[in-house]
């Protein structure tokens, strides 16, 4: 959970710290501080180098002024500012924090600059990795008002690091609703249900985070919690498979010949082939000892489709004279399989309007599902909004919702899938 951009945070809260924290000048401090000669010289040195960013030889030299004989409290404290600009600069994290931290403690700063140097004590003592206490200065900074975008979010990881997802999770939803989801959020927030075993949480986000990030992870541990769930069973598992396909989500060569093989079996042809084309473009079909018993199942697939497709005109007629919708809902799902998504979309429509259906719901995914794969995104959104969470296709429809609202924003975005 490291944040990519804390070196260019460090960098600029070093150059705070130089010019800001410490003065361009060891006599005209912040705190008017009136320095002594024999303090003035190390000082003037060590900035010397802290300008030529040698970091290292600048807190050898304030260490020797460490020494100076009867330091006051605030030419310790003006020590201090300088020893944590050098040692940000030098990398030494927890040592710039801690001297940053007694200067807080001990100075009277005016709030921009108090701010200021919370933020650089926070974001320094989560690089370093000291996450409890990079929490608590993280917190303070955005109680007192601090507002930086990069450092605010550095809270909730923070928090989570240090082990109390809870607060993480509490945080996050917080940066949530004033900034709105992000990718980043979202697999923070999805990281802290996990570790507190929120197993419905986590679902639920990973269903939005399908939607700006759809990774084949995210979407296979979906697919199989929905074809876990109660009531699930065939007719349902093609529809899932089918998604598995568009996701990339299918594990491995043995999970493209299974749902080949299962779609076969339930007499639709068109899904098999497409699903070991896909698989044989993807390069996961047709290298393994496996290849020749892929290519048979393949062939096969391909004449039970060329057969199929000959007889889909008659199969409508029949179908039409029934006095129940089932056989055109069925029909136009086949239809599918071929990329025939229009012809699948009026099929199913016709089957529903016709009504007296064994699986309504079941139809309503399917009708949804063509009409997304017809282009008709908004079209299908909504029927497949309309699928009760309570039904067996209840939660397949969540996902096929995901994936359509995903479809729509990369199209809007330009985006491609997993950008």
């Amino acid at each position: 959970m490291k944040a990519s951009k804390m070196p260019q945070i460090l960098r600029a809260a070093c150059t705070a710290a130089l010019f800001v924290l410490c003065g361009l000048d060891p006599s005209h401090a912040a705190d008017a501080v009136s320095v002594r000669p024999e303090l003035a010289r190390p000082l003037q040195q060590a900035q010397a180098l802290m300008a030529g960013k040698h970091w290292r030889s600048a807190l050898r030299v304030l260490q020797k002024a460490d020494a100076t004989p009867h330091l006051t409290p605030a030419e310790g404290l003006l020590i201090e500012r300088f020893r944590g600009a050098a040692a940000a600069g030098a990398g030494d994290d927890a040592l710039a924090a801690h001297a940053f931290e007694k200067v807080i403690a001990g100075a009277t700063l005016q709030a921009p600059e108090r701010l200021t140097m919370m933020q650089s004590i926070g974001e320094l003592l989560y690089q370093a990795h000291d996450y409890v206490h990079a929490a608590t200065w993280l917190r303070r900074y955005r109680q007192a008002g601090g507002a930086d975008a990069a450092t605010v979010e550095l809270l909730p990881q923070a928090e989570y690091l240090a082990g109390d997802a809870a607060s993480a999770e509490q945080d996050l939803r917080h940066d949530i609703a004033v900034n709105g989801t992000s990718v980043p959020r979202l697999q923070l927030l999805a990281a802290c249900q996990r570790q507190r075993k929120e197993q419905s949480g986590y679902l639920a986000t990973l269903e939005q985070l399908v939607v700006l990030d759809p990774r084949p992870a995210y979407w296979q541990t979906l697919i199989d919690h929905a074809s876990s769930a109660p009531g699930f069973g065939q007719g349902l598992d093609v529809a899932a498979g089918y998604l598995r396909l568009l996701t990339g989500s299918l594990a491995d060569s043995g999970a493209y010949v299974d749902l080949a093989e299962v779609t076969l079996q339930q007499g639709l042809p068109g899904f098999a082939v497409a699903t070991l084309t896909r698989g044989a473009s993807a390069g996961v079909l047709g290298h393994s000892a496996d290849a020749s018993r892929e290519q048979r199942l393949l062939t096969m697939a391909r004449h039970a489709a060329a057969a199929d497709l000959a007889e889909l005109p008659h199969e409508h007629s029949v179908a039409a004279s029934r006095t129940d919708g089932g056989a055109l809902v069925n029909l136009g799902w086949d239809c599918l399989g071929y990329g025939q998504a229009r012809q699948a979309v009026a099929w199913i429509e016709e089957g529903v309007r016709k009504g007296r259906l064994a699986h309504p719901n079941r139809a309503r995914l399917e009708l949804g599902i063509a009409q997304i794969e017809a282009g008709s995104l908004k079209a299908g959104e909504k029927l497949l909004a309309e699928v009760p969470d309570t039904s067996a296709a209840g939660a397949l429809a969540r996902l096929w919702l995901a994936y359509a609202r995903g479809k729509s924003r990369r199209a809007v975005s330009g985006s491609s899938p997993g950008a």
